[in-house]
């Protein structure tokens, strides 16, 4: 759940992200639909930038 927005020093509207709200969270969820839909681990591991899967994933 995204917590409610503060207003910052110019009046604007910001969201408090943390790992578990912000694009990081957005980038697992991307992986998990992603692997669920069938495309392989060492190809999504390298579309996400990374350069080797994880130990033991292959």
């Amino acid at each position: 759940m995204i917590p409610p927005p503060y207003k910052d020093s110019r009046g604007g509207r910001r969201y408090k992200t943390d790992r578990t709200t912000g694009l990081h969270a957005l980038r697992h969820y991307f992986a998990g639909i992603t692997l669920a839909d069938g495309v392989n681990i060492k190809e999504l591991s390298e579309y996400l930038g990374h350069q080797d899967p994880g130990p033991g994933l292959l």
